[in-house]
């Protein structure tokens, strides 16, 4: 067990990043993304079942999407995301 816990931080620190650059290195998008793919890895492994944590992280980035289209009105209003 011990090496699954060190095996879950090393990635989910390789995960943050991973997608540093794309989010300008920003600390709690970083944090968030760490903690995002701590969760994914606790799934992997008391599932046994890598399409489980792929099909959370489809949804999470899914809702993200989402999120993003609605509030831009289609990606039409970018300047929104940034205020």
């Amino acid at each position: 067990m011990p090496a699954l816990v060190f095996s879950a931080v090393f990635t989910s620190i390789l995960f943050a990043a991973l997608h540093g650059q794309q989010t300008a290195f920003t600390w709690p998008v970083l944090l968030l993304l760490f903690c995002v793919s701590l969760i994914l890895s606790a799934v992997r492994i008391r599932l046994r079942s890598v399409l489980a944590s792929t099909l959370i992280h489809a949804s999470y980035n899914f809702t993200i999407f989402l999120t993003a289209f609605i509030a831009t009105g289609g990606y039409r209003h970018l300047d929104k995301l940034s205020h």
